[in-house]
């Protein structure tokens, strides 16, 4: 639950800092006036208006970076999503398969079967990965916030 609120949140900071890949509409109307107004004031050089419409390289390296943060960290967080959604389901078909029926020693065979798959798919591991998978994407947005 709480990496979908997180995936929300990265989304919604995802869609505002796109906006960073054009430049301020406001900004650029202002210097094409000033622009306009010194053109008036000395006639003899033409008004170039395509350095008025394109972003600055820092500015577009800034939204790179920034963004390159945000889409990290929600991929991380989605994969968080999928290995916790996989995790759970091997654990519900493990708890279906050890259920308490039959006889002994077909219930020991599939509980040692499903222990043993356990073992070949590092399920412990990727149990623990979890939190810091979730630190990692945290740490990642956190360097988007700095």
């Amino acid at each position: 639950m709480q990496v979908a609120f997180f995936s929300g949140v990265l989304t919604a900071f995802i869609i505002e800092t796109t906006k960073g890949f054009q430049p301020d509409a406001g900004d650029v109307t202002n210097r094409i006036l000033i622009a306009i107004y010194n053109n008036t004031m000395n006639a003899t050089t033409p008004i170039d208006l395509e350095k008025y419409l394109r972003l600055d390289d820092d500015a577009y390296k800034s939204a790179v970076y920034r963004n390159a943060l945000l889409y990290t960290s929600l991929a991380v967080s989605i994969v968080i999503s999928i290995l916790a959604t996989l995790l759970k389901l091997w654990i519900i078909q493990h708890e279906r398969d050890v259920s308490p029926s039959g006889p002994l020693h077909i219930r020991l065979m599939k509980r040692q079967e499903s222990y043993n798959g356990s073992i070949i798919w590092r399920l412990e591991g990727c149990i623990a990965s979890l939190p810091i998978m979730n630190l990692i994407a945290l740490i990642l947005f956190g360097l988007f916030i700095l």
